[in-house]
């Protein structure tokens, strides 16, 4: 029986024989402003694929117990297939972002030659389309001579679903660990989360119970399949209550948001998932046509700061013209080292004075800041939470009641293992004589029963769902412009009505008089400029507003650090000594009038360019026709966006995923397209560029496979859900 299984592999054997010809997993795709099913598997198809590829790792590939597998696959139903096949298998699935040499050397890059080296990977299952012979050459190059290490040990395997026989058959786990979940989102070190298979088991049936999931269950998801929400929360989800999915790639709802609640119009779906940031960008560019929305019944919003406002306007908007049910929207909380889910269904709200919150006072007030309940945890199902006072030396001290703000300590059997081959405090941890509880670092309160979320005691900083640590995109910010001062830099998150803007804030060693005149003739504008452009090249990230600072006024700790809270609040409070001010975003006032570059565009590049300043909250003015705009400091998932924009304004259509991030792909390019017209062929593209002269950028290359470049800038990174 299903329900009995231990394993998720025992739990796809059990539902192959007790309805092997139902639908499992579909996949979905938008062409021509339309969804469609391309690929469909019924539960006795992905219980052949995962049989045949668990045979084909144990027999033919030499995959022993316990081996670890990097999981590099583009979107789509084969990496699932791949991840049932390794646990099959014996082996131990490590979901990993497939690296792409096109995009340089990036933040993404990086992580997957440590995780390799973390885990001590021996093999790398991929597909036939991502061509691995051809870019691990490429790739390995790109690392050479840096702080990374191309995981040359390691032994490539394609495999694509392949439904024929002998099949290896569902048995008894002969080890505990189910999978490793790397949280990092950047170049730091990547910690692998052991996901043993009774915590997994245990997240699965909170997840099941709490969504009230059953073999009637239609679950529609763009997420990451190598982000846990994904994996978790919605593909093992859907095969653990019995229920049916459709899924589809990260970047084509980015492309065009309005295709996720088409498709859930269109099958009729009960159940999805998403970060914050998705429900108020599909609510600024909601669908075209009237949907029937009325299907859905839990939607949960996690991964980053829900916020309630954006929840409201969702619920509002396509309550009135779509039929949506109100109150189906749930803010969740959880995190890797809880397996995904801690605890949701919130419906709980209030305020609180934003000056008592900063200092860790929970205040009620009319006027202050909206917080939304996460829900309460399940004390029947063996979850307990505690809010706890940490002292100056990162020590808890005493377990905090009702409308006290502390760190956040949770125990349960969804906790994991801990970090693969790291010792860490944060498991295990003791209070007032009970131990066992996992310190998340995030930082809430109780009250009336629910648990607030409301801030982050780490300095992780969460953008569109991405984790990034600060230390990364500030050592970039440092190799950008030497103009700056090494260990001068501080990078923090603000929100802005709901959404996380990156602040950068840098000391020049210039004194009072060179400050001024360089603020003026444009010196400063251009290093604002060379920053924001590598943190959107390495990173992803997008820098909303960049300040320059006069020599020591960075607030540090006594040991000399970098404290990156109050450099938040003396941002926030406009205490900073600002020689210069770099902003794209509505946070402060601007402080002085400042110079900046300015381009004229004309004809079709005009409207080109205005496009894209719209999409990226920019003045395109201040974009130059003839560059990269992979080096416009623009970040991945507003490239993404502006792709949907030119097939959908402009008429581009069959524009590859990868074209935006190209060397070559400058406004003036794009607007050369456009007045072409007709459907996207790569001779055409070449002609287009041929005479155009590209500044900066490297050597001009042709995408040789169709990436995800936005999904790492989405939820790629396993951590919070908030």
């Amino acid at each position: 029986m299903a329900e009995d299984a231990e394993t998720v592999s025992e739990l796809l054997a059990a539902w192959a024989a007790t309805k092997p010809d139902a639908p499992l997993f579909s996949w979905l795709e938008d062409k021509n402003q339309s969804v469609k099913a391309t690929l469909s598997l019924t539960y006795g198809d992905v219980e052949k694929a995962a049989a045949r590829t668990a045979h084909k790792l144990r027999h033919k590939e030499g995959v022993k117990e316990g081996a670890r597998c990097l999981l590099v696959y583009e979107p789509g139903l084969a990496y699932i297939v791949a991840f049932l096949g390794v646990s099959r298998a014996g082996g131990i699935p490590v979901p990993v972002f497939p690296p792409e040499p096109r995009r340089r050397k990036t933040s993404e890059l990086h992580a997957f030659c440590q995780i390799a080296e973390s885990c001590g990977a021996a093999f790398a299952l991929t597909s036939s389309l991502y061509d691995f012979a051809k870019k691990t050459t490429a790739l390995s190059k790109l690392v050479a001579g840096g702080d990374a290490t191309w995981p040359s040990s390691l032994k490539w395997v394609v495999c694509d679903i392949d439904k024929s026989t002998p099949g290896l058959a569902a048995a008894p786990a002969s080890q505990e660990v189910a999978f490793l979940q790397f949280t990092s989102g950047s170049t730091s070190a990547p910690k692998g989360v052991v996901i043993t298979h009774s915590s997994l088991k245990h997240n699965l049936d909170l997840i099941v119970d709490d969504l009230k999931a059953d073999e009637t269950t239609i679950n529609v998801s763009w997420l990451p399949q190598y982000h846990d929400m994904g994996l978790i929360g919605s593909y093992l989800g859907t095969l653990r209550c019995g229920g049916r999915g459709y899924y589809a790639s990260p970047l084509k709802f980015v492309a065009r948001p309005a295709s996720w609640l088409e498709a859930i119009s269109q099958v009729r779906g009960t159940h999805t998932q998403a970060p914050n940031f998705a429900y108020a960008l599909v609510t600024r560019k909601p669908p075209s046509q009237t949907l029937d929305l009325s299907c859905l019944k839990h939607a949960i919003n996690a991964a980053e700061p829900v916020d309630a406002a954006v929840i409201d306007a969702f619920e509002r908007f396509f309550g009135e013209k779509h039929a949506l049910r109100k109150g189906v929207v749930f803010p969740t909380y959880g995190l890797a080292e809880s397996t995904v889910l801690v605890c949701g269904n919130g419906v709980m709200r209030c305020r609180i004075d934003a000056d008592a919150l900063r200092e860790r006072r929970c205040v009620s007030s009319e006027e202050g800041v909206a917080l939304v309940g996460c829900g309460a945890p399940r004390s029947d199902r063996g979850v307990s939470i505690k809010i706890v006072r940490i002292d100056d030396d990162d020590q808890g001290t005493a377990t905090l009641g009702e409308n006290e703000v502390g760190e956040i300590w949770v125990r349960s059997p969804s906790v994991a293992r801990g970090y693969w081959g790291v010792e860490d405090p944060s498991f295990g941890a003791s209070i007032d004589g009970e131990s066992g509880f996992l310190r998340t670092g995030d930082e809430g309160f109780f009250r009336e029963g629910e648990l607030y979320v409301c801030g982050r005691r780490k300095d992780l900083i969460i953008l569109r769902g991405k984790n990034h640590y600060p230390q990364d995109l500030e050592r970039c910010a440092e190799r950008a412009a030497p103009q700056l001062k090494p260990g001068c830099v501080a990078a923090f998150s603000v929100d802005d009505k709901g959404e996380e803007r990156l602040v950068v804030i840098g000391e020049v060693r210039d004194d009072a008089s060179t400050r001024k005149k360089r603020s003026q003739d444009g010196a400063y504008a251009a290093l604002c400029e060379q920053v924001a452009s590598s943190i959107a090249h390495e990173h992803g990230a997008s820098v909303d507003t960049l300040c320059i600072v006069a020599p020591r006024t960075v607030p540090k700790t006594t040991s000399g650090k970098i404290a990156r809270r109050r450099c938040r609040d003396a941002f926030l409070a406009d205490k900073l000594d600002v020689a210069y001010r770099s902003s794209d975003g509505p946070t402060t006032a601007v402080v002085a009038e400042q110079p900046t570059s300015s381009y004229e565009h004309s004809g079709v590049v005009a409207d080109v360019a205005r496009a894209l300043g719209k999409v990226s909250r920019r003045d395109a003015s201040s974009l130059p026709s003839k560059r990269p705009l992979a080096d416009l400091g623009v970040d991945s998932l507003d490239l993404a966006q502006f792709k949907g924009v030119l097939e959908g304004e402009f008429g581009l259509q069959g524009l590859p995923d990868d074209l935006l991030f190209r060397d070559d792909c400058t406004l003036a390019a794009l607007g050369a397209l456009v007045e072409r017209g007709g459907a996207f062929t790569e001779e055409a593209y070449a002609r287009c560029v041929r005479d155009l002269d590209v500044e900066g950028g490297g050597a001009k290359k042709k995408g040789d496979w169709v990436v995800e470049n936005c999904a790492c800038c989405l939820v790629c990174c396993p951590g919070k859900l908030r």
